[in-house]
């Protein structure tokens, strides 16, 4: 154990070495770059000495899991009418976005990618084809994230600040997504497929270290699970190209082609199908700090410098009115797990409409008592999605719905994958907590259940509430998901309440300021192409959808 314990030491000293230089580049360089490639660093001996790639899968999921659930809470909890912040007359429910919502998901992801990029470097010096797979899988999840947050992103240039390159291009949302499909491409192939394969290092994901008798225990075998993550991505991405006039066809085909595998060989070209494969950074696992390893990975929602306390996180989040109506219409018991309760002693639920009249603060009863969201969610390991297996199971429902799987539409089939994410995304967030959905659910539920009475257009948006809600806590994929399809069917806030009288729904978020200060022509020039400066506005180029729901439009 102490041999151990010295081998993390000397691990955690050359990443902080790493860290600390990388600090003083990103300082004045990462707003014109993007981000800073680390291999300049390489002539310093004593910066990178015996460190492995490995050595930077911890910090880097950690990374992503905290700008994700950050973002999340800060922005798409309230744009997608979750929450409501009752505090405020200026919350992003009723459009009042400025620039630090995409300042800081700007330079967190181009930090995060900084240091993909050198895991990727160190797993090719040792051919560890795991690491440099896993490296690529992330990589893409980042840039195809910030495509969808933007639109147009430095990409094809970023990070190559050591050639030269200080103002990096930005290229379309659809480059990036082609681009971002072959890189998971080139991820795939290069897996170990062994069963007994496994990432090595600290995956806080797949494989988090445990100790069992004062030593540390893991399970191996997950490199598979990874593979069907990255698997899980490429559907992800697929999927919101089927109605772009030039990729739109290659798209569909390769989803067929990607379920057709699926079906064949389950071992080694499924999804992640098993309801425990959802990627969600564990926290309160044994890496990060040597010194104190029983609890040194928490969320940080609650934990670090950023942290938010439980007043501020309850009482600036309350659940909307219409949210809170719906799950009460369908039966749903995560409302209890998500939200507190505004009695003591029995489970009473109180939300506040979206966009409310600001004249009511302070004076309805609802702004004095209401369900804000449950602090355990802050605490609790279940906040650090980068992907779960419910929102797979949507996906194929409707692939399958709308013919994209086999060419032919499978209400069938698709009723299958569809009942399946209600439960898997249920069982989520109520395994634990002593909550329970009952065993015939949805089933039983006029609102929820799969019904063959339904129109093809019904089922799709009961497919898209139900994988709204499974996007919980992940990221931005509900705002995205929205405007691919339109659904689920948000509330219209009253324009006299919304920033500058106007309630068009945000379709991006805004670029970070120093960029206009460093970067200025190519981002002039990207703005151009998106039709001006306007986020609630939708240009000719760079979309890939306009409400593409050809069910419900």
């Amino acid at each position: 154990m102490k041999l151990f314990q010295n081998k993390m030491e000397q691990t955690f000293s050359n990443m902080r070495k790493i860290y600390f230089v990388l600090g003083l580049v990103l300082s004045f360089v990462v707003a014109g770059s993007s981000c800073t490639p680390l291999e300049d660093l390489h002539s310093n001996p004593n910066a990178t000495t015996n460190v492995k790639p490995e050595s930077l899968l911890a910090p880097i999921l950690y990374d992503i899991a905290d700008m994700g659930s950050r973002i999340f809470y800060d922005f798409t909890s309230e744009v997608m009418q979750y929450t409501v912040d009752p505090t405020t007359t200026r919350g992003v429910s009723r459009y009042y976005i400025d620039s630090k919502f995409g300042e800081a998901y700007f330079y967190k992801a181009y930090k995060t990618l900084n240091n993909i990029y050198e895991m990727n470097r160190l797993a090719k010096n040792i051919e560890d084809n795991n690491s440099q797979a896993v490296a690529l899988t992330l990589q893409a999840l980042i840039y195809s994230n910030l495509a969808d947050v933007f639109s147009a992103i430095p990409f094809s240039e970023a990070c190559k600040f050591n050639q030269g390159i200080v103002h990096p291009k930005y290229e379309s949302q659809l480059e990036v997504y082609k681009v971002c499909i072959d890189i998971l491409d080139t991820a795939y192939i290069k897996y170990t497929t062994t069963l007994s394969s496994s990432i090595a290092g600290m995956d806080i994901v797949y494989d988090p270290p445990r100790l069992e008798n004062g030593n540390e225990k893991k399970d191996g075998k997950k490199g598979l699970i990874w593979r069907r993550f990255t698997n899980s991505l490429r559907l992800r991405l697929l999927m919101r190209l089927v109605d772009d006039p030039e990729y739109g066809t290659t798209a569909k085909a390769r989803i067929a082609a990607l379920i057709a595998a699926s079906k064949t060989n389950q071992v080694s070209d499924d999804f992640i199908s098993v309801s425990d494969q959802s990627a969600i950074v564990r926290y309160n696992t044994l890496v990060l700090n040597p010194s104190d390893r029983m609890a040194n990975v928490k969320n940080p929602l609650s934990y670090g410098k950023n942290a938010i306390n439980d007043s501020v996180f309850t009482k600036s989040r309350a659940i909307t009115s219409s949210l809170l109506a719906k799950l009460t219409l369908t039966g749903d018991v995560r409302q209890k797990v998500w939200f507190k309760s505004v009695s003591s002693d029995q489970e009473v639920y109180s939300g506040i409409e979206t966009a409310f009249n600001p004249a009511n603060v302070g004076i309805s009863p609802a702004f004095t008592v209401y369900s804000g969201l449950n602090y355990d969610l802050a605490t609790g390991a279940k906040t650090g999605i980068l992907m779960t297996a419910a929102e797979v199971q949507f996906t194929l429902a409707e692939a399958y719905l709308k013919g994209y799987a086999t060419g032919t539409p499978n209400r069938q089939e698709a009723s299958l994958y569809y009942n399946t994410g209600v439960n898997w995304a249920s069982k989520m967030w109520t395994d634990g907590t002593g909550i329970s959905a009952p065993e015939s659910w949805p089933q039983d539920n006029d609102y929820a259940q799969w019904s063959i009475y339904l129109t093809d257009a019904q089922l799709f948006e009961r497919i898209m509430f139900q994988k709204y809600l499974s996007l919980f806590f992940t990221d931005v994929q509900a705002w995205v998901e929205y405007k691919r399809t339109g659904l689920p069917q948000l509330v219209t806030p009253n324009a006299q309440y919304c920033a500058n009288g106007i309630n068009t729904f945000p379709k991006r978020l805004m670029y970070p300021q120093v960029e206009y200060s460093n970067n200025l022509k190519t981002i002039t020039e990207a703005i151009s192409k998106l039709g001006g400066d306007d986020i609630y506005k939708r240009g000719d180029v760079d979309i890939l959808w306009n409400n593409n729901n050809f069910y419900a439009r």
